[in-house]
């Protein structure tokens, strides 16, 4: 991403009323998304990628999960913290949320260090990968995204930024995947998989 991106984004942002309902297609995988605290009793860490306004991520700290949400929009950034911090005033909640205004392109995510991370209605391929080398043993991917069959709804999408027909799977390997959906009549494709664990070095970006 660029300079040029932060604005475009913002001005979207801008325009629209914060909404923070999280994805439904998240809520409705629910009972496979339980945090599983760490051995010393701390809340097991969950990233999301490109989080907008934060519904999925205040959404995920409501389960138990110290979130860390990123977005290359400080628009959608400070909406986010608003919201954040008026649920801790009116209810008290003890909600776990960081939030990180960055460009995306220029992200290193360590090894092996989240129990879930999520991205949804957001491509990056190379993210992806390194995404699944974060994941702590038995972690969790969660990727929602469009297919270029989307192209139909959605004219002005860049093909680039869509994914062809069976390439969320592809991309995917070495999780066990628990959950796989690729509705053309939606035009996304979403992928809910499980790190056995890995060893290896994490990819470079090229």
């Amino acid at each position: 991403m660029s300079e040029e991106d932060r604005r475009r984004w913002n001005a979207r942002y801008t325009e629209r009323t914060p909404e923070f309902a999280p994805s439904p297609d998240l809520l409705a995988l629910a009972p496979l998304l339980q945090p599983q605290p760490a051995p010393d009793g701390s809340p097991p860490l969950a990233l999301e990628l490109a989080c907008g306004y934060g519904g999925n991520a205040l959404w995920l700290a409501a389960q138990g999960y110290a979130v860390h949400a990123i977005d290359v929009s400080d628009v959608a950034i400070a909406a986010l913290q608003a919201e954040l911090a008026k649920r801790r005033r009116q209810n008290g909640a003890a909600l776990t949320v960081t939030t990180t205004v960055t460009d995306l392109d220029q992200i290193d995510l360590p090894p092996q260090s989240y129990q879930l991370i999520a991205a949804i209605r957001f491509l990056d391929r190379h993210l992806i990968r390194a995404a699944i080398h974060a994941l702590k043993p038995g972690g969790l991917l969660y990727w929602d995204t469009f297919t270029r069959a989307g192209v139909r709804f959605h004219p002005r999408m860049n093909l680039d930024y869509c994914l062809e027909t069976g390439e969320l799977r592809r991309l995917c390997t070495g999780l066990e995947i628990l959950h796989y959906v690729e509705e053309n009549g939606q035009g996304r494709a979403v992928c809910l998989g499980r790190s056995p664990g890995r060893t290896s070095p994490p990819p470079t970006r090229s």
